[in-house]
């Protein structure tokens, strides 16, 4: 996979994780969500915390040589 697309896999997961996260914060501060709600934040934490990952991961693997195996 090239740098690009795992960028922007990266970028996608971050984006959707701040999102849901900040549907719920707005939800929970207007009058509270409810209950059955706060499932899309752990969600969203778990996106957020994938988009990081993912980004760690891509900018590591950036610059690694590829290695072809000749048989």
């Amino acid at each position: 996979m090239t740098f690009g697309a795992r960028l922007a896999i990266a970028i996608t997961f971050i984006v959707v994780g701040v999102a849901a996260l900040t549907i719920i914060l707005t939800l929970e501060i207007d009058g509270g969500a409810p209950q059955w709600l706060h499932w899309i934040s752990w969600i969203g934490g778990g996106l957020f915390a994938a988009g990081i990952g993912n980004l760690v991961n891509a900018f590591r693997l950036r610059n690694v040589p590829r290695v072809d195996r000749q048989e």
